[in-house]
């Protein structure tokens, strides 16, 4: 009895890793996120990959925002995001200084410094967002276009 389910757990292993896709390609990718029509700067934009394959969570692609709301984005160290569908997530890049207790005064004082804001909620997890955009080799340039 011990034995068969040994070999029963060690078929089961093996079938599952056969069953385990490669991920797509990391095409180069970059964009430009609007909010209303306007420039979203100094935020992180995330693309959540939608294919299924092992070590998905190593592949979100992520960049930031300069001041006209373009972005550059990276993915498992190498520039780009994986080629099929992502979901989009859009959170404000918070300077590290910034975040410190100590710091709240100057904290208040940055984000009420930025352009466009707040960031809409239902685009700052992958949960709530419904921003999608699908990457591809001939598709470089990406326009991320959100509501509020």
């Amino acid at each position: 009895m011990i034995r068969s389910f040994g070999f029963g757990t060690a078929f089961l292993t093996i079938a599952l890793a056969g069953c385990a896709a490669k991920p797509p390609e990391i095409v180069p990718a970059e964009g430009v996120v609007l909010l209303e029509g306007k420039p979203l700067p100094k935020v992180k934009v995330l693309l959540y990959p939608q294919a299924q394959f092992d070590a998905a969570p190593d592949y979100i692609a992520q960049g930031v925002t300069d001041e006209e709301g373009r972005f550059q984005l990276t993915c498992h160290g190498k520039p780009g995001a994986c080629a099929c569908e992502n979901i989009v997530a859009v959170v404000d890049e918070i300077p590290e200084e910034l975040t410190l207790t100590s710091a709240r005064e100057q904290y208040y004082a940055y984000m009420n410094s930025l352009k466009n804001r707040p960031v809409p909620e239902k685009y700052r997890t992958v949960a709530t967002s419904t921003a999608r955009v699908t990457v591809s080799a001939d598709k470089k340039d990406i326009k991320i276009e959100l509501q509020r």
